[in-house]
């Protein structure tokens, strides 16, 4: 039995999901720190929290999302080694390959 090959369509969703993503995060949001406020909304109600993650070398809990004082970088809440940190969001590596794609889209947004 042959596998069916994706065509055209097929491969440029998957090419182009995050950017349907990254529309979704950002619809209502105007300049650059309600759309980082956006993300953290949207991340936290599509990530299933508390997850499996990796930042640099270490694995770690990902608890949540938050920003900076002036709201202008999105944080990543993470416990690594019992301790608790807020790292940039952009140094973890989610786990999940589900959660995953929604945090790698905030990613290629910036």
């Amino acid at each position: 039995m042959t596998q069916k090959r994706p065509n055209r369509a097929e491969e440029a969703n998957k090419r182009l999901g995050w950017r349907k993503i990254a529309e979704e995060a950002t619809v209502d949001a105007y300049g650059e720190y309600e759309q980082i406020t956006s993300w953290e909304e949207y991340l936290g109600s599509r990530i299933t929290l508390p997850c499996d993650c990796r930042v640099d070398k270490k694995e770690g809990t990902l608890l949540n999302f938050g920003t900076d004082k002036y709201g202008s970088t999105l944080l990543a809440v993470i416990k690594v080694d019992g301790n608790k940190y807020k790292v940039d969001a952009t140094t973890v590596t989610i786990l999940d390959r589900k959660s995953s794609k929604y945090l790698d889209a905030f990613k290629k947004w910036l």
